[in-house]
């Protein structure tokens, strides 16, 4: 089924008095696109540098954008890594050692520009 350019009915119910309700409704135009979990990121990788680290202190690599996740690696202070161009709730997916890849918060990544030859 194609939604796209669709308008969309919204009702929004509200319990009023005894047991009562009342709808409301909206029309909205919507424009849907069918989204992939697994659909890769077309962003170019980039290349960060680890910032707002003490020196000789590692930043955590977690397994999942959640600071509650299971850490994966470390990147120490200053170090390079290149992301992979996902993000998600602060946090950008970074590449590590090994073809791993692991979620780092974004506020200690400053990307950089690194030539190529």
């Amino acid at each position: 089924m194609n939604l796209r350019n669709r308008a969309v009915t919204v009702v929004a119910a509200v319990t009023i008095g005894a047991g009562g309700v009342l709808a409301m409704g909206a029309t909205a135009e919507a424009a849907v696109r069918p989204v992939s979990a697994h659909a890769p990121s077309t962003k170019a990788p980039q290349t960060y540098r680890v910032v707002g680290v003490r020196k000789g202190r590692e930043l955590a690599v977690q397994a999942a954008a959640d600071p509650r996740s299971r850490i994966v690696g470390h990147l120490g202070a200053g170090a390079t890594t290149t992301g992979t161009g996902g993000s998600s709730h602060g946090y950008l997916e970074v590449r590590l050692g090994g073809g791993r890849t692991g979620w780092a918060p974004a506020k200690n990544l400053q990307r950089i520009d690194v030539k190529r030859r």
